[in-house]
């Protein structure tokens, strides 16, 4: 695949009924930090949002280069996010979580990656994960990943290789396969082992590139309605053909721990797969929505 000159980028995010107005609004204005790249934001309503969450929608709207995706009853991320992707104009889409905050300079590196990798198809990043208010510093921890295809593709057979929050794609690669799909979740892994299965290729960016909040890591990766739902994704990658019998065996049975095994070894399990505590220095701008944009509020 050819490298383009001057790629254009779509911003795509996703807000539902509990999506947080102020959150929203610092995600949004964060992308725009120390970003020279033409960029379009497509925002997805997944469903009926609250009055204040409706409000929060239409600054972003305000926006110049703004799509408002609009879903008449929730559909879950993966499906919302499809339908998102297209409505999409530019050549890299580059996800963005509604509660996240992007590092300044995160549009551009993606796209400098893209630029410098013209066979690549999907690009991630480390990230910072926190979960206390800013202040006059922001203590998070380095969620890191793979870094080179071959190995992000191996790590893929037994843990998710790829930061949701911190991926970018080609455009018409993603529509080429099919995009995501309603695996609940697991939207992200089922479609890294989907792009695997036609043969993109992967790349992450070994500098973290956004703060993602973390409200509760351990309480949504354990209870048998997470179980639930990573019994059915290694169900239905298998049925697939993206995975082998071997591999759905590994990911059945660690859908089975997270039954069997006592919480508080599961909380170490998780934890020690994160790097070292690192304090983020003056983190109020991020957090303040420290873009011209914001006095628009």
């Amino acid at each position: 695949m050819s490298a383009f000159s001057s790629p254009s980028v779509s911003a795509l995010g996703s807000v539902y009924w509990s999506s947080s107005p102020a959150e929203l609004r610092i995600a949004v204005d964060s992308l725009f930090l120390g970003c020279s790249t033409p960029l379009e934001v497509v925002l997805v309503v997944d469903g009926p949002v609250p009055h204040e969450l409706r409000q929060a929608i239409d600054y972003v709207a305000g926006l110049e280069c703004t799509k408002i995706v609009n879903i008449s009853c929730n559909v879950g991320l993966g499906l919302a996010l499809s339908s998102g992707l297209q409505c999409a104009s530019g050549q890299i889409i580059v996800r963005f979580d509604t509660d996240d905050v992007n590092l300044p300079g995160r549009v551009n590196a993606l796209v400098q990656a893209f630029r410098e990798c013209p066979d690549v198809d999907i690009i991630g990043s480390s990230l910072y994960e926190f979960s206390s208010a800013p202040g006059p510093a922001l203590l998070a921890r380095i969620k890191k990943v793979p870094l080179f295809h071959d190995e992000i593709v191996r790590y893929m057979n037994f843990l998710n290789p790829i930061n949701h929050p911190s991926v970018a794609f080609r455009t018409n690669a993603l529509r080429r396969i099919g995009a995501y799909e309603d695996c609940k979740l697991f939207e992200d892994y089922f479609l890294w082992l989907k792009c695997k299965k036609h043969g993109l290729r992967f790349l992450n960016l070994s500098a973290p590139l956004l703060c993602m909040r973390r409200a509760s890591l351990f309480d949504r990766r354990s209870g048998f309605f997470y179980f639930l739902c990573e019994f059915r994704f290694a169900l239905k990658a298998l049925n697939a053909g993206y995975i082998s019998s071997f591999v759905a065996v590994l990911f059945f049975v660690r859908a089975f721990g997270r039954l069997v095994i006592p919480k508080f070894f599961l909380r170490i399990l998780v934890t020690r797969r994160r790097g070292e505590w690192v304090d983020i220095a003056n983190p109020d701008m991020l957090f303040s929505s420290a873009s011209a944009r914001a006095s628009r509020l």
